[in-house]
């Protein structure tokens, strides 16, 4: 049986009782000076909520001790030197990742699962990609061991028909599209995007979906930069797009944070001086 969604709040207006009075742009005001190895910290965490799975009643999941954190006005709450565990193209597994895929597996399967033919995707837990397990001895030069993966990736994609996506010629992966992600106000934009998810609490039954227009998004993003009529003009051809751009197209994301986590000089540096 299906269950359906709930209708959706819209806010218009401040005076609506859900109106995100947690939220201020000031508070975002400190990613500036984050490196952008902070920064792609702080982005991940967001990006991982964003793209979190879906309830069967359209309520997405999310970490409720951060995002208490982010209604309080902590807006860095993941910069730290541990490098994050769920990067978008590659996964370090730990022993509970691996005990993990074998117990999926063994559900299916049941005990004869150890007689099955070897699996070259393994279906990894609260992932949705076709995703393949890699065993990489670090003992050899890193140049060595990136020409193997090559082969091997490309070998795969070969056997399992999984073609390789193409990047638009005209696609810049580079510093300057990444500057735009703080520019654009994505992170700031994201929070308020899992406010609709998050409004109440989760043990909470009469949950229902919160919706910005366009013109309460251009307040709370662009308050205090340009007269009302301005603002929103700026929000709906210029902000807007940005969000559908960057969020809808996966592929061209990853691109972009792969390459500047490649970026000595990016990682290093603050996110204002890029």
């Amino acid at each position: 049986m299906k269950t359906s969604t709930a209708n959706s709040i819209r806010i218009k207006t401040s005076d609506h009782p859900k109106w995100p009075n947690w939220f201020s742009i000031k508070n975002y005001d400190c990613l500036a000076d984050l490196t952008a190895a902070q920064f792609l910290n702080e982005l991940e965490f967001r990006l991982t909520l964003h793209n979190s799975p879906t309830l069967p009643n359209g309520r997405k999941l999310t970490d409720s001790k951060r995002w208490q954190l982010i209604q309080n006005g902590y807006v860095i709450i993941n910069s730290n030197p541990v490098t994050q565990p769920d990067f978008p193209t590659v996964i370090a597994l730990n022993h509970v990742d691996l005990l993990g895929i074998t117990e999926e597996i063994k559900l299916r399967s049941g005990d004869d699962y150890l007689d099955l033919e070897p699996q070259q995707l393994m279906p990894l837990q609260g992932q949705s990609r076709d995703l393949t397990v890699v065993g990489i001895d670090l003992t050899k030069p890193n140049k060595a061991i990136l020409g193997d993966c090559e082969f091997l990736i490309n070998q795969l994609r070969k056997t399992l028909s999984i073609p390789e996506p193409k990047v638009p010629d005209n696609f810049q992966a580079n510093e300057k599209t990444f500057k735009k992600l703080l520019t654009y106000k994505l992170i700031p934009y994201l929070d308020l995007m899992m406010y609709c998810y998050n409004h109440i609490p989760f043990y909470e039954d009469n949950w229902q979906k919160l919706e910005f227009t366009q013109n309460v998004l251009s307040e709370l993003l662009l308050g205090e930069e340009s007269k009302q009529e301005l603002r929103m003009e700026l929000y709906k051809k210029t902000y807007a797009p940005f969000y559908r751009k960057i969020l809808s197209n996966e592929s061209h994301l990853m691109q972009l944070l792969a390459n500047i986590r490649q970026n000595t000089w990016a990682l290093g540096t603050k996110m204002q001086d890029i």
